[in-house]
């Protein structure tokens, strides 16, 4: 089954476990879709911890 074909909450699911944010913005550059599902996942983690806030919404 295409990636893409998954229903949209295994894919945020999919998205909240990567570990690491860099992976999280190379995902979410990839399609328009997945920039949707990702964008998110990355504000509110930074939300969290001011520490990220320019590494990972600097791109």
């Amino acid at each position: 089954m295409p990636f893409m074909n998954l229903p949209t909450e295994i894919v945020i699911n999919i998205a909240k476990s990567l570990d690491d944010n860099r992976d999280l913005v190379m995902l979410a550059r990839t399609c328009r879709s997945l920039y949707d599902v990702a964008n998110p996942i990355l504000y509110a983690r930074n939300a969290k911890d001011e520490r990220q806030l320019c590494t990972s919404l600097g791109w």
